[in-house]
């Protein structure tokens, strides 16, 4: 039920692809729909959307923080 909102995380991704890699069979125990490309493709694309959310609250915040330190 949760799984589409798990794999938002690209490190689960990765994971789950150097577990497809390692372990004999582990493919098999994953979602029909899910396949090798699916989760490289959302992982590139998960991967650039935090870090441009991330670049964007780091540039608005800066000048805050940057006269603290």
């Amino acid at each position: 039920r949760f799984f589409a909102i798990y794999m938002l995380n690209p490190i689960t991704q990765i994971i789950t692809l150097y577990l497809i890699t390692l372990l004999d069979g582990y493919i098999d125990t994953l979602p029909p729909g899910l396949n090798i490309f699916y989760l490289v493709y959302l992982s590139i694309i998960s991967s650039f959307i935090l870090f441009f959310v991330g670049f964007w609250i780091f540039k608005r915040l800066e000048p805050k923080f940057a006269d603290l330190v």
